[in-house]
């Protein structure tokens, strides 16, 4: 299954190889540059604490969510007129916030609002 380009992951992969090339760079003397091996140890660091704590956040959601379904009072089946109806109100609403009259957004692909 093709994931698509991740931004994330490709910044990330960018920075790191940004970061070990102006290491080695420096540590050759091709280039001057205040290079720290600590301060970068400590960069490294926090941004490694940084993914720890949004992957521990995003357990602790998907874990509140889970428990408040198995605890949820009734489904809607496809073929209800309820789930019709939120349907047809959340196509227009959420069609008006990503392809507003004044510009396009980028982020949303041709056709990624419509149902399989």
């Amino acid at each position: 299954m093709h994931r698509g380009l991740n931004l994330p992951d490709l910044f990330l992969a960018i920075s790191l190889g940004l970061i070990a090339l102006e290491a080695a760079l420096a540590r050759w003397s091709v280039i001057k540059a205040k290079y720290r091996a600590m301060d970068t140890f400590a960069s490294l660091s926090m941004q490694a604490g940084n993914i720890a704590m949004n992957l521990m956040m995003a357990g602790v959601v998907f874990a509140g969510l889970s428990a408040v379904y198995r605890v949820r009072l009734f489904d809607i089946s496809v073929s209800s007129p309820w789930a019709w109806f939120e349907y047809l109100f959340n196509r227009p609403s959420h069609h008006r916030v990503h392809h507003g009259h004044r510009q396009r957004h980028s982020h949303v692909q041709p056709g990624s609002h419509r149902l399989p």
